[in-house]
């Protein structure tokens, strides 16, 4: 796989320390959602803060923006920070809506999955 974009991404680390490599914060939701490895086998999911693309951010903690004008590679709009303020002044600049992770996992089971949200 090639990386378009070093802004976006994630990885997620089994209980094996096998390590699974995604492009887009929106690949690794799919990924679990279609469950292709029992969630009890799953040890850290971590998503490529967008402020600082070197580091990653815990996806249960990190904050997401969901906007039209953030060019993700699979143009959902997704964009992970390590701060819900940091979330939110990138919202003031660009728009849109400031997601948990919970929220991410909706928005890819309806938008890709056409499944109902969980609560």
């Amino acid at each position: 796989m090639i990386f378009q974009d070093k802004s976006f991404g994630g990885e997620l680390v089994t209980v094996g320390d096998s390590m699974l490599v995604f492009d887009a914060t929106e690949c690794l939701a799919a990924f679990l959602i279609s469950e292709k490895i029992p969630l009890s086998s799953v040890k850290k999911v971590c998503s490529v803060n967008y402020g600082r693309p070197t580091m990653l951010a815990d996806a249960n903690t990190a904050w997401y923006l969901r906007s039209d004008k953030i060019l993700s590679p699979m143009e959902v709009g997704l964009a992970a920070f390590a701060s819900k303020q940091t979330a939110d002044s990138v919202r003031v600049k660009l728009g849109g809506e400031v997601l948990t992770w919970k929220e991410v996992l909706n928005v890819i089971r309806v938008r890709w999955f056409r499944k109902p949200q969980l609560k």
